[in-house]
């Protein structure tokens, strides 16, 4: 995947065996990361539009994802991201059952590229903000999503992914 992923803390805290009382805590740093070579592990493949950096404190109780994943939270700060992955992540946030949820910004908001996005995870429960170009005439060129359960959210974003 070429970049760097640099773990500053990786912490596991096995308790009694038992996956409920498990505990993590993740802080990584990634940068430069090529996602297009999860689509195509040839290296001559490189795409420079599908490089990720971003940085992220994750930490929780309970590691049984197939029990939900009430037992996360931390911040996930997204600084750089293909036009094509940020477009997939917008529409995630953005869309239920194929229609948009940004009212009359929906169709203007979705022809430009997002320049960020910063999620805050409480309980798995995700809050994200997305960072858009000046020339979308919002509030401090910022949409919020707010309450939005995590593992819908990747679902949506695996959805997505396919579709392509």
């Amino acid at each position: 995947l070429d970049g760097t992923i640099y773990g500053k803390d990786i912490l596991f805290y096995l308790a009694d065996m038992d996956p409920a009382n498990m505990q993590f805590n993740l802080a990584l740093d990634v940068t430069n990361l090529d996602i297009g070579r999860l689509d195509d592990p040839d290296p001559k493949a490189k795409k420079r539009d599908a490089e990720l950096s971003l940085n992220a404190k994750i930490y929780g109780t309970g590691v049984d994802v197939s029990k939900g994943m009430t037992g996360i939270n931390g911040t996930i700060g997204i600084s750089k991201i293909g036009d094509d992955f940020a477009k997939q992540l917008l529409k995630a946030l953005s869309e239920e059952k194929g229609k948009s949820k940004l009212g009359p910004f929906g169709s203007l908001a979705n022809r430009f590229t997002p320049l960020g996005f910063d999620y805050f995870i409480d309980g798995g429960i995700m809050y994200a903000t997305v960072k858009m170009p000046f020339l979308v005439p919002i509030e401090n060129h910022e949409l919020k999503f707010d309450r939005i359960p995590i593992q819908e959210y990747l679902r949506k974003v695996k959805e997505n992914r396919n579709e392509k």
